[in-house]
């Protein structure tokens, strides 16, 4: 498959696209950083449900609504913080210059005589 196809086909909404999508989805859900905490989430649900599969279910879809607002509450900010970086240049470029300076110091290096 070449990248031509792959991009007309995500360019035009189509199964193969909801698939590619549903893919990607499922492998950053299974990622090693994710992964551990299904076990954890369906034990607090399967713990507090006392047995039951309805209150099972509403445990989990809370969880679920709680962690889709969560992240979609982040996404914004994060679009915000990044709106206001590309207006300011200013704020670009003390952030850089600051990431450097901390990059530096976790690996060793100094500036100005600042050790980690």
């Amino acid at each position: 498959m070449n990248p031509e196809s792959v991009l007309n086909a995500l360019s035009n909404f189509s199964p193969l696209s909801a698939g590619v999508f549903f893919a990607g989805g499922l492998m950053a859900g299974m990622s090693p950083c994710t992964l551990p905490s299904i076990f954890l989430v369906v034990g607090y649900a399967g713990g507090y449900s006392g047995g039951s599969r309805a209150r099972a279910a509403v445990f989990s879809l809370a969880f679920v609504l709680g962690l889709s607002f969560t992240l979609a509450a982040l996404g914004g900010l994060a679009a915000l913080v990044g709106g206001i970086f590309r207006q300011n240049g200013f704020l670009l470029v003390l952030t850089g210059i600051m990431l450097l300076v901390m990059g530096a110091c976790l690996t060793g290096g100094s500036y100005y005589g600042v050790r980690s």
